[in-house]
């Protein structure tokens, strides 16, 4: 869906990103992804990305991004559904991604640290945030 926004405004975008792009797989979908608008907004999307399987993952994320603080330099962020490593087990692609993305992420371990929650990200922003599910069948039985 990232991909597909810049075209809807093509005359409004400046750059659009795959900042982690897989360099020695080109067909797998980079985990973060930054769109610049010429009128100075920025967009990021970050997806199937190691870090939240750190509990740093919070400084991790304002490095990731950018910036010094979530509160004064973010307007809203998207949270959705972060998959904790028993609903990932048989899903090879995610369980790659993982396994090559924790080493870079100081105490990042996808298989014991359990992602951030909706009560994390709310921990951390106090501003208006805008929730997105999960469509998946197994996701109903996670209590996130």
């Amino acid at each position: 869906m990232f991909s597909f926004l810049p075209c809807q405004y093509p005359d409004q975008v400046a750059s659009w990103d795959d900042e982690e792009g897989c360099s020695t797989n080109p067909m797998r979908r980079g985990t973060f992804y930054r769109g610049v608008f010429k009128n100075g907004g920025t967009l990021y999307l970050v997806t199937n990305h190691a870090m939240f399987y750190s509990l740093r993952w919070p400084e991790f994320s304002a490095r990731l991004i950018q910036v010094d603080s979530f509160n004064d330099q973010i307007d809203a962020p998207v949270v959705g559904h972060i998959n904790p490593f028993m609903n990932a087990y048989n899903t090879t692609s995610f369980m790659e991604i993982m396994k090559d993305q924790t080493k870079k992420w100081d105490g990042a371990d996808f298989e014991s640290v359990p992602p951030p929650t909706w009560i994390d990200f709310e921990q951390l922003y106090h501003g208006p945030m805008v929730g997105v599910s999960m469509m998946a069948d197994w996701s109903s039985t996670d209590q996130d």
